[in-house]
């Protein structure tokens, strides 16, 4: 509250508004793909600005398209549309294409159905690629944060435009836009050093490290041991996407038990408004199911930070911890993650859920990520074992959903094992009969042997 009482008023103070928009805008200069508007002097005041336009959709316009069109396909799926005389199966796929259907991957076709009275504006998504969009946006805060010191304190779906580019011109690839410069946050020398050091430690650190680096941030964790206090830290600090704890509230009745005990009880005014900015990118990565880390990409400009200021790193640089939860081998991952693996087989499972009508939205599907099962194959073993743990991963189904949904994995499971069953004698079958001609001209008792194997595979084949 303190931190919004200082910063809430400037916002109408136009003259700074302006000045942290040039001083912002000159530390991107060399970051192509993120832009700012430029004030027009001559008609701007104490009173107005009066700034260049940039032409787009912003993030806020985009998610709703993404929504509207979400709604409209799983109302079709769940129509009749499809068993209707004469309806060809590609006009229905054709009307059921959705905007976000290929929009996590990379660009987006968005186009109209014709005859619906009065529809909302679309926008042409074909250029629009989420996952690199907010890298580059990461990049131009680890610039601000870690260079100039100040930054944009508001980066929700709103103040983001995305700016499609041409066919021809300077400016063919797409941008993203940052706007609304009433909100930023100027950083003091030492609170940038602990953001630095921090975002080393969780780039390369150990779980330890990670703990210690919250603990001299300021931020007071009670309640937990270190090692999940290293969670709490990614929670905080990062955007990740591959933590179920990511998608869970402390109040969640199926969070795990660490998580509601834990206590955040202090977070320093200096800070808060970097652990806003994480939080609103975070949200947006899952609005279109992207998946950065911004410890990863950050930790460059962190690093060039301490370095300035004569500062030792907290982990030298090409080194990584054994226990670092980002790296876990030691091999240094991508930078974009662009679908992490718990985040990729989640959305297999809501697939599979979805093509079996049982529930597949992210509140239904989030304590099965928690306890683990993030396969069908692994929801059809504990099943088969009747363990415990499903009460819990299949919290959010109903009593027949819950049993519906361990019949049907428990099935495909078995054909699964089946058909790899069949597929090794099959195998077999034709090494034997390639072994045969060769095995004749040795002796009289191997081939018959082989001759007998080959018959036994064959009948059972025939039974089966």
């Amino acid at each position: 509250l303190k931190e919004y009482r200082a910063i809430v008023p400037k916002e109408f103070d136009f003259e700074l508004e302006v000045a942290r928009m040039r001083r912002i805008a000159a530390c991107l200069e060399g970051n192509a793909h993120v832009v700012t508007p430029t004030a027009i002097s001559k008609l701007s005041s104490k009173k107005i600005i009066t700034m260049t336009f940039l032409e787009g959709p912003s993030f806020s316009q985009i998610i709703e398209q993404v929504e509207r069109d979400n709604e409209r396909r799983r109302s079709l799926d769940s129509s009749s549309i499809g068993s209707l005389p004469g309806t060809p199966h590609r006009l229905e796929q054709a009307a059921v294409t959705a905007t976000v259907g290929s929009i996590g991957g990379g660009g987006v076709c968005g186009g109209g159905m014709k005859g619906e009275a009065k529809q909302a504006e679309r926008f042409d998504l074909t250029a629009f690629r989420p996952s690199e969009l907010i890298l580059h946006l990461l990049e131009a805060y680890g610039d601000m944060i870690f260079r100039e010191h100040v930054f944009h304190a508001d980066p929700h779906p709103g103040n983001l435009i995305f700016l499609p580019g041409s066919d021809s011109g300077p400016q063919q690839k797409a941008r993203i836009g940052l706007i609304d410069f009433g909100e930023c946050k100027e950083l003091e020398k030492e609170t940038v050093i602990l953001l630095a050091k921090i975002t080393i430690a969780l780039a390369r650190g150990s779980r330890e490290m990670i703990a210690d680096a919250l603990d001299k941030c300021g931020v007071a964790v009670s309640g937990v041991a270190n090692d999940f206090k290293a969670t709490v830290a990614k929670i905080i600090f990062d955007t990740r996407m591959d933590l179920p704890e990511a998608h869970l509230s402390p109040f969640d009745t199926n969070a795990p038990e660490e998580m509601k005990l834990v206590n955040v009880s202090k977070v320093p005014e200096d800070i808060f408004m970097v652990i806003r900015v994480v939080t609103l990118i975070r949200g947006m990565l899952a609005a279109f199911a992207c998946d950065l880390s911004c410890s990863l990409v950050w930790e460059p400009f962190a690093r060039r930070a301490l370095a300035k200021y004569n500062v030792a790193f907290p982990v030298p640089e090409g080194m990584v911890a054994s226990n670092n939860p980002v790296h876990g081998g030691g091999a240094r991952p991508p930078l974009t993650r662009r679908m992490s693996g718990i985040f990729r087989d989640m959305r297999r499972v809501a697939h599979w859920m979805q093509t079996k009508g049982l529930p597949h939205n992210r509140q239904a599907l989030t304590p099965m990520a928690v306890h683990g099962v993030t396969s069908i194959k692994r929801l059809a073993e504990l099943a088969l074992n009747r363990d415990p743990i499903l009460d819990s991963a299949l919290a959010r189904f109903t009593a027949g959903d819950q049993e519906r949904a361990k019949a049907l994995a428990t099935e495909e499971f078995k054909e699964q094992v089946w058909q790899e069953w069949r597929e090794q004698a099959q195998r077999k079958e034709r090494e034997l009969e390639q072994e045969a001609p060769l095995m004749g001209t040795i002796s009289e008792g191997r081939p018959v042997a082989a001759v007998k194997k080959k018959s036994r595979i064959a009948r059972w084949l025939r039974i089966k």
